[in-house]
């Protein structure tokens, strides 16, 4: 990591978004997003996530309470894994579900809304 010295200039580049176009965007369910998510926004004076991602060639969100399905296995075997390591951490899927999401926001860079 490189140092800074005595009138360096930090540069910070940030994902902004501006209210208005973030509230244009069309709320979805996770299965419509085509690929991996691009970032993440608080909105709702800091109330809500959502997730941002793309579908048919359009910005779309996700509300974090939307996004279950994006984390839960679909088949069979992926499920009872899910449920083995949930157990295994001694939480409820649900717990675990949250986890897994918090995990999935931390990977993702966050949009601040202007």
């Amino acid at each position: 990591m490189e140092s800074l010295n005595k009138g360096d200039i930090l540069r910070v580049e940030a994902l902004t978004m501006t209210k208005g176009v973030f509230a244009q965007l069309r709320a979805t369910r996770s299965h419509e997003v085509e690929g991996a998510f691009i970032g993440w926004v608080l909105a709702d004076s800091g109330l809500a996530e959502s997730f941002i991602g793309k579908a048919h060639g359009t910005l779309v969100r996700v509300r974090r309470s939307d996004i279950w399905e994006y984390i839960y296995p679909k088949d069979e075997a992926a499920q009872e894994a899910f449920k083995q390591e949930a157990e295994r951490r001694s939480l409820s899927q649900s717990a675990y579900a949250q986890l897994k999401i918090d995990e999935l926001r931390d990977s993702l860079p966050q949009i601040f809304l202007k």
